[in-house]
């Protein structure tokens, strides 16, 4: 299942719901194996993408460790 089957089977009919309000919650783990971690490129795309969608979805962001 996609996050576009999600919103469209489930949210949609939450959302039409009088006196009610719907909030999403999202939570991303991502683990590599390299010995290096993830790249300063990959680091610096995630971060510039989440700064982005942090205006537009009020997204916590946390950081590489």
């Amino acid at each position: 299942m996609q996050l576009d089957d999600i919103a469209k089977e489930i949210i949609v009919h939450l959302a039409k719901l009088d006196q009610t309000n719907v909030t999403i919650n999202m939570e991303i783990n991502a683990e590599t194996t390299f010995p290096e971690g993830f790249t300063s490129s990959i680091q610096r795309i995630i971060k510039e993408n989440t700064n982005a969608l942090k205006k537009q979805l009020r997204f916590t962001i946390s950081d590489f460790e």
